[in-house]
């Protein structure tokens, strides 16, 4: 504005000294409008002109002075209701965190469309009505979300995928995480998320064919033990379903069927393992407990092996024994392996072998079932002062989970000889 005025100051000075100039030069000028007409020194008209253009463009500046007082009003009444939408965001962040869900609510979708971030104020509401129960309202906001902006499907879907597992609602969480699985195949929490659902759904197919993309996410990994869990869930739904039926190709397939680095696992193997022994198939189990042996380290899933070892029906009892004297050469103090050979001379009746492997286990790691097959091997051979007190020490350990030394005291008749 005040460059306009500046230039017209500037014209006018500049006008009037050329008016001063031609003033000596006598000139007249006449105009002619149909009947009319108008004459006038020259100089005269030429003043004329000069001041209507400057006339002209005060007036122009000025209207446009005004447009624009008018848009910077405009503005600021703008920027005001901005800031007061973001107080009110935050004012709603806050009763949503001290658990007034209907007060967040309402300060979350007022005057929502002059947020500088609609899509929070909506899912944040939505938020507070899902804790309020309102699943209609829940998603007409959700709705409204992806309205506000588009490019937020993935991010209003998990929201509403989270909110419908939370209400269990399973099958609708599963369609909707099936859709986002569609727009975004690559988004690792996209897949978590429809993991735990089919793990709730107990969809132990479908969750099988998911463990090698879950694998290979990096989603499986031994620091995640929500995710470690899933896989266990998983393994032992899908074996203990085909084991209860009996269906010993489609358990072996199951099996085939997963990442080598799963099956490696042993954990994985126990799972398998003892399905393959309820399923009944139980050549199969002893083949696949050696094979999974072979070079194993001591723990607890591999002494679980073993310990499953001794409970098999075994169709060459030689061969059964000559692997179990195997793992106890390898690994001559550990109480499993002396358990499972105890286990095996008991079954072909070698008591003698049989309680000495018995004892020393016992007094090595007591265990309250060994203790009673202990008991009822010795009554079975009229040692009943010893099988009592079997039975005394296998009761107090079931009770208090504290052992004592097993002596076994000579027997008149007994067929057994101390442990060497």
């Amino acid at each position: 504005m005040r460059g306009g005025l500046l230039l017209a100051v500037v014209v006018v000075v500049v006008g009037g000294w050329l008016l001063e100039r031609m003033s000596a030069t006598v000139g007249r000028t006449t105009i002619v409008w149909g009947q009319w007409s108008l004459e006038m020194q020259t100089a005269t008209l030429l003043l004329a002109l000069l001041l209507s253009g400057v006339l002209f463009y005060l007036c122009v500046r000025l209207l446009l002075s005004f447009l624009g007082l008018r848009q910077r009003f405009a503005r600021a009444q703008e920027q005001r209701r901005r800031r007061a939408a973001g107080q009110r965001l935050t004012l709603g962040l806050i009763q949503l965190a001290a658990g007034q869900w209907d007060k967040a609510e309402a300060l979350l979708v007022e005057d929502v469309q002059h947020s500088e971030a609609p899509l929070l104020n909506y899912l944040t509401a939505a938020r507070a009505a899902h804790m309020q129960g309102r699943t209609a309202q829940r998603d007409e906001l959700l709705r409204q979300a992806i309205a506000s902006d588009s490019a937020a499907q993935i991010a209003v879907g998990v929201v509403r995928a989270e909110m419908q597992m939370v209400d269990g609602q399973l099958e609708q969480a599963h369609a909707t995480l099936h859709n986002l699985r569609t727009l975004a195949p690559q988004n690792r929490y996209v897949l978590k998320l429809f993991a735990k659902t089919l793990l709730r759904q107990e969809n132990w197919a479908q969750l099988l064919e998911l463990l090698p993309e879950l694998q290979q996410q990096g989603l499986l990994d031994k620091d995640s033990v929500s995710m470690q869990r899933l896989q266990s869930a998983t393994l032992r739904g899908i074996f203990a379903h085909y084991a209860e039926r009996q269906q010993q190709a489609q358990l072996q397939a199951a099996w085939g069927q997963l990442p080598v680095s799963i099956r490696q696992q042993p954990a994985s193997q126990r799972f398998y393992a003892y399905a393959l022994y309820q399923c009944g198939a139980h050549a199969a189990c002893t083949a696949f407990i050696v094979r999974a042996q072979a070079g194993a380290d001591a723990s607890p899933s591999a002494d679980a092996l073993i310990e499953l070892y001794g409970r098999l029906p075994h169709d060459d009892w030689a061969q059964a024994v000559a692997q179990a004297e195997e793992w106890l050469r390898v690994q001559p103090d550990n109480p499993v392996n002396l358990l499972l050979m105890g286990r095996l001379c008991r079954q072909q009746q070698d008591w003698t072998r049989a309680l000495s492997y018995y004892v020393t286990s016992l007094n090595q790691s007591p265990n309250a079932e060994a203790y009673l097959e202990l008991a009822e091997m010795l009554s079975g051979q009229g040692d009943y002062a010893n099988a009592r007190e079997c039975y005394r020490i296998g009761l107090r350990f079931s009770i208090h989970a504290k052992g004592e030394r097993l002596v076994i005291a000579p027997a008149d008749k007994s067929t057994f000889t101390s442990p060497p």
